[in-house]
């Protein structure tokens, strides 16, 4: 238990009033660095690389007696500290960081070696000598623990939790490049659910500046029109006509390369191009869909990321409104697995989008845990079985042929339209139609390609 936490003397007075006034025991120490952050009285960012940079010359040895010697950095985050400055004050999160500040230069041991880089983020050094990932990633949890004790803010019992990652570093690297290598450690914790110790590896840092350099060449494209919306057939499983076409969106570059969906989606999804992408198979579908026969449809995806974003909605309205064809032609996909928890502003924008007449179809339905909840709280017209039963169906898996026999059945008792996605040989097809699915997509009908105009 922690009665009380010791802070600098340079302690704003405003902070050190407000800790008095909500109860909590402050204890003057002195700063340890003239230029020290005010509120921790920690090392800033810079005095930190400075003493990184100071460590790496030092631990630069010659010579063939001499052990692999370097620096473990270590980035630590604190993953809630927003809750606390949302349900107190800004004035009790301070609190809580000062108070974490000293637990981390406790177990650090050296007050030299610990800053404050940022808010809710702090670095620590931990010169290594040999082969010390073990003992580094023992310390980092014993860091991540003595957190996690309760710190207390006028009467409340405050706990935290932190993502550490830990990047080891030798002289050959710089100040920057080892802090970064933390930084990249760090945010893998966080993506995985924070609260746990993440350590880096030479190619975290590769594959950022790829991830960067494909940002880059997407915008680059989506301003050179190189993306195209492919069309592959969607069949009737009763006599095998084409009833529509699912819109798959393509990339060639300049020189004729052609990027796959599974590198550049991911990448658009975390850099907010995403909603670029799903407006411009859209606007390409409605063309194309005003050419079919009726009543062929084509389906699209949409992103529950574009879901989220209100000048998204409002772009795919206005192309809605100004479509030539009935919208009941048009299907809206969004994949259920990939939907957030939190299903306010996905509903709305998927019952606007739905006014016209647009039907919403579950993509790669049966995998997710939260299928049936789903199903109750959003406007749903259809459902597309996930691949991974096709296939299991293909490799003779009872389970998985059972699995979509009870989809189907649940398909039909909310009267809701079906389509078996993954569909390659003629047994799976028999399989599926003798089940009662409605409707087959797979490389047996034909591959994504472009649709001509008729």
């Amino acid at each position: 238990m922690y009665e009380g936490v010791d802070v600098p003397r340079r302690t704003p007075a405003w902070l050190a009033f407000v800790a008095r006034h909500m109860g909590y025991r402050l204890t003057p120490v002195q700063a340890q660095q003239p230029r020290a952050d005010e509120l921790t009285g920690l090392s800033a960012r810079d005095q930190l690389l400075q003493r990184l940079e100071q460590l790496l010359a030092e631990r630069a040895r010659v010579g063939p007696y001499a052990l692999p010697a370097g620096v473990a950095v270590l980035r630590i985050d604190i993953d809630d500290l927003e809750r606390v400055n949302e349900a107190l004050s800004h004035a009790a999160g301070d609190i809580v960081i000062v108070a974490l500040a000293q637990r981390i230069a406790t177990i650090v041991g050296d007050p030299r070696n610990v800053s404050r880089i940022a808010g809710a983020a702090f670095a620590a050094l931990v010169p290594t000598d040999g082969d010390d990932v073990a003992a580094v990633e023992a310390l980092a949890h014993q860091v991540r623990r003595a957190v996690s004790d309760p710190v207390i803010v006028a009467g409340h019992y405050i706990t935290s939790k932190v993502s550490i990652g830990v990047a080891f570093e030798d002289a050959t690297d710089g100040a920057e490049t080892a802090l970064q290598n933390a930084t990249l450690a760090v945010r893998r914790a966080r993506e995985m659910g924070g609260d746990r110790v993440e350590l880096a590896d030479r190619d975290l840092a590769k594959k950022a500046r790829l991830r960067l350099e494909l940002e880059e060449e997407m915008r680059r494209g989506l301003d050179a029109d190189e993306f195209r919306a492919w069309y592959q057939p969607i069949v009737d499983f009763g006599d095998g006509h084409v009833v529509g076409y699912e819109a798959l969106i393509r990339w060639f570059t300049p020189d004729g390369r052609q990027v796959f969906p599974g590198d550049f989606i991911p990448v658009a999804e975390s850099c907010g191009l995403v909603s670029e992408l799903d407006a411009l198979v859209l606007g390409q579908a409605l063309e194309r869909l005003a050419d079919l026969p009726d009543p062929q449809f084509i389906a699209v995806n949409v992103s529950p990321v574009s879901l989220m974003r209100p000048d998204f909605v409002r772009r795919a309205s206005a192309l809605l409104a100004v479509t030539g064809v009935h919208l009941g032609r048009l299907h809206l996909e969004v994949t259920e697995t990939a939907l957030p928890s939190n299903l306010d502003v996905v509903r709305s924008a998927m019952l606007h989008l739905s006014m016209g007449g647009a039907q919403w179809y579950f993509d790669d339905f049966g995998t997710g845990y939260s299928s049936m909840s789903n199903l109750g709280d959003l406007p749903v017209d259809g459902l597309k079985l996930d691949m991974s039963f096709t296939r299991g169906i293909h490799a003779g898996d009872e389970t998985s042929t059972r699995l979509a026999h009870g989809l189907l059945g649940l398909a039909r008792g909310l009267e809701l339209d079906t389509v078996a996605e993954g569909v390659e040989t003629d047994a799976v097809a028999a399989v599926l139609r003798e089940q009662g699915w409605e409707h087959g997509q797979g490389w047996l009908y034909g591959k994504a390609a472009p649709l001509n105009a008729a």
